[in-house]
């Protein structure tokens, strides 16, 4: 499937931006330090409608900011991240596209740079 037609087919499309990371274990060092670089300003997250969750190597979720997904829900978004490597994060915008995805820890300030550009972001600021 391809990861902008899973995406779409998330609860969150049209309504949140959503973070997806993916880690073998809640323990993994990128994970840390990915959930630190995000978490340091919640005021921009909540602003942005962004919602923030992982998905462990034994297929659980762990909500990170905002409300996480049921299982069969996170399902679709879940298969946008490939399965190599201990560590990958993916952003899609709430149109459900995505919109980049790593294999390193993102930084706040590259992802609200980002997210501001978009013009269904730019829109929302000017109301």
């Amino acid at each position: 499937m391809a990861a902008s037609v899973a995406v779409a087919a998330s609860p969150f499309r049209w309504e949140k931006r959503v973070i997806v990371i993916r880690t073998d274990t809640a323990s993994n060092a990128k994970f840390e330090e990915q959930r630190a670089l995000l978490l340091v300003d919640r005021d921009a997250l909540r602003e942005r409608d962004l919602v923030v969750f992982a998905v462990l190597g034994n297929g659980a979720i762990e909500p990170v900011f905002g409300r996480a997904p049921t299982q069969s829900s996170a399902e679709p978004i879940a298969r946008m991240l490939t399965r190599s490597g201990d560590f990958q994060v993916a952003f899609s915008g709430k149109d459900g596209g995505v919109n980049t995805t790593a294999t390193d820890p993102i930084k706040l300030d590259d992802l609200m740079q980002l997210i501001d550009a978009m013009p269904m972001r730019r829109q929302e600021q000017r109301k």
